[in-house]
């Protein structure tokens, strides 16, 4: 994602306007983990998966940094009125880093196009440079680290309501769609691969509706 794309990320998770495509657990006081879901599934693009991130805080809850992790790469950003404060090298340093190693990471590669950057990285956060645009860290430096254990939030009767079941639904139903072409396609035998898919998602709510309970009782 561009630094544009991650700044109105960053506002729409401010304004509490993404409660249906980015899920959250919070690793620290200043760093929340997520999954995003930038748009709704089309089923057309070449990429339309989850996005990994860290999203970072101020001391007044607010969202003012992120890093979208790539495995192989991060990319950060900060929004221009929080910069040079500190937000997001406490947050590498204290939790991002060590949470990655305690993930079963071993190596954190970056790759850079500024070599201030490269001399950030290696001054704040212990990265050496391995090439003109790489760098990384062993993360076995934080072997030691007290673990950092997320803080879930238990999802409600209304986010089942309003989110999972119709999804669930809309999957459900986009099966029926696919067997019913097939159906008029070969008949029921080839149609009938897809039928026990149909039955599953079927159970599939009543199994999720039973893991809300559960954890509302505890």
């Amino acid at each position: 994602m561009t630094n544009d794309q991650i700044e109105n990320l960053i506002d729409e998770l401010n304004a509490q306007r993404l409660g249906d495509r980015i899920f959250l657990a919070s690793l620290s006081r200043a760093v929340d983990r997520a999954k995003v879901w930038l748009n709704e599934p089309q089923g057309v693009a070449g990429f339309e998966g989850v996005r990994e991130f860290f999203f970072i805080k101020n001391d007044e809850g607010l969202y003012v940094a992120a890093i979208e992790d790539f495995e192989y790469d991060l990319h950060a950003f900060v929004k221009p009125a929080y910069r040079r404060q500190g937000h997001l090298s406490r947050a590498m340093k204290i939790t991002i880093l060590p949470k990655l190693f305690q993930d079963g990471r071993a190596i954190q590669k970056i790759t850079f196009n500024d070599p201030y950057v490269a001399e950030y990285c290696v001054r704040n956060w212990g990265f050496s440079v391995t090439g003109e645009k790489t760098a990384e860290i062993d993360l076995s430096v934080y072997s030691a680290w007290q673990e950092i254990a997320p803080i879930r939030a238990p999802l409600s009767w209304d986010d089942y309501h309003s989110g999972i079941k119709v999804k669930l639904n809309r999957a459900r139903l986009y099966l029926e769609m696919i067997k019913d072409q097939l159906d008029m396609a070969y008949g029921r035998d080839g149609s009938s691969c897809i039928e026990r898919y149909i039955r599953d998602l079927e159970c599939l709510g009543g199994e999720v509706q039973d893991l809300i309970q559960n954890n509302l009782k505890k």
